[in-house]
């Protein structure tokens, strides 16, 4: 099968992170402990430390994010890309707006610069969360409807984030309401690349620098939180669009 083809092949990984030292640090172990487990004889680490200007960082000038990905992409020359991974995000008690620039906004740009790398029958994981159906199931029906379509546009959506983004987020919605966008951004990616496959995974609740004393126990060391993204990526029995 066309993964288990990709998997006897080496790879390459390219990370954006908020910190670069940590960024690179966290490629490393993640090579180090999924290499042998997905059968990959070599993974060379690729960072893009520039690309975190896009991914995360709460600037208010788009078109300087875009460049940054667009100069890291060049630079690094990765191509062609096995799959993309959507992982960098903020947590909660922050404004609307603040909340949807890395956690919409930024997996939509990563996306529309990196995408064209990815070879034909690719994957994408975008990582999501238990608070977008959580935020959803509390909407009117239309609303509800509204996030759950695959007829919503990204031009519809958008119009809508920004009339939520106008108004204070009293009612906490800001993280929901972020991680519900992504899902249709899942399903409008997967028209637009139908060559591909794009999800969006809840890996589960892990302790991190985002859920540090909201609950969680478990650190991403200790918990299977890499299994719903890794078998996106390499798994031979996924569907489109979830």
């Amino acid at each position: 099968r066309r993964a288990q083809r990709v998997q006897r092949r080496s790879a390459r990984a390219a990370r954006a992170a908020r910190d670069r030292q940590r960024g690179s640090a966290a490629t490393v172990r993640a090579a180090r402990r999924h290499a042998t487990d997905l059968g990959l004889r070599h993974a060379t680490v690729l960072t893009f430390p520039r690309a975190t200007e896009l991914a995360c960082r709460h600037a208010t000038d788009l078109a300087f994010r875009r460049v940054a990905v667009r100069r890291a992409a060049a630079a690094q020359r990765v191509e062609p890309l096995w799959g993309l991974v959507n992982n960098a995000g903020v947590g909660f008690g922050r404004t609307i707006a603040d909340t949807l620039a890395p956690n919409y906004y930024g997996a939509k740009r990563v996306c529309e610069h990196f995408l064209p790398l990815v070879v034909d029958g690719g994957r994408v994981a975008n990582i999501g969360s238990a608070s977008a159906p959580n935020f959803v199931a509390r909407l009117a029906e239309d609303d509800r409807t509204f996030f759950c379509s695959a007829d919503t546009t990204l031009e519809m959506l958008e119009a809508k984030l920004e009339t939520y983004a106008a108004a204070p987020d009293y009612e906490g919605v800001a993280y929901g309401l972020s991680k519900a966008s992504l899902h249709v951004l899942t399903m409008n990616l997967q028209k637009q690349y139908p060559d591909l496959l794009v999800n969006t995974c809840s890996p589960g609740y892990v302790l991190t620098d985002l859920t540090a004393g909201m609950g969680a126990s478990k650190t991403p060391e200790q918990s299977n939180c890499h299994v719903a993204p890794l078998h996106l990526l390499f798994g031979d029995d996924v569907a489109q669009a979830w």
